[in-house]
């Protein structure tokens, strides 16, 4: 839950420019509806077991 707290309230509160446009913001977006129509498709155990590990592995805060 924090995760996705701190990057919007630190851009905001930095005057970074519109949060939309933030990279991070815009790749977390992404992976999120990802995951919505992947769910939404029907998935394996299998894909479940990979996003496990892509999650484990992420760094939210990297830019990409």
């Amino acid at each position: 839950m924090m995760g996705c707290a701190l990057p919007p309230d630190y851009y905001v509160r930095s005057g970074a420019g519109a949060l939309e446009e933030v990279p991070q913001n815009r790749a977390e977006r992404s992976r999120i509806w990802g995951d919505c129509h992947l769910i939404c498709a029907g998935l394996t155990w299998e894909q479940v077991a990979e996003k496990v590990e892509a999650y484990k592995a992420l760094d939210i805060l990297k830019v990409q």
